[in-house]
């Protein structure tokens, strides 16, 4: 898989409607996986290597490792919380990395 663009990371880091948090480390994206029991696509996991979740537009995405932040949502707090919801998230062949503002799930 190709890396980002230097040129689209720092397109999405100026754009007005964004505010990523910053990259996360490869330990704790491994933890993550581990605790969600998920092995994220490696464009995910390329993505959050540059931006640990944030705002996006209409779009949040979910972070890693950020159970006690008040600024990013953890992905596997919040794919815990989804599961009575999501049908096939419970066979887990589906799992929840972000949200619109309208309140439906962006799901791998």
């Amino acid at each position: 898989m190709a890396e980002f663009p230097q040129s689209l990371v720092d397109t999405i880091k100026a754009h007005d409607d964004s505010e990523p948090a910053a990259g996360a480390s490869v330990a704790q994206i491994g933890a993550a996986q581990s605790a969600a029991g998920f092995v994220f696509p490696p464009s995910y996991v390329q993505f959050l290597t540059h931006f640990n979740g944030g705002e996006f537009g209409y779009y949040v995405l979910f972070g890693v490792d950020c159970a006690d932040s008040d600024d990013v949502l953890d992905i596997v707090e919040q794919a815990q919380a989804m599961r009575p919801y999501i049908d096939r998230l419970q066979q887990g062949d589906v799992y929840p990395f972000g949200k619109n503002w309208g309140g439906s799930y962006l799901c791998f």
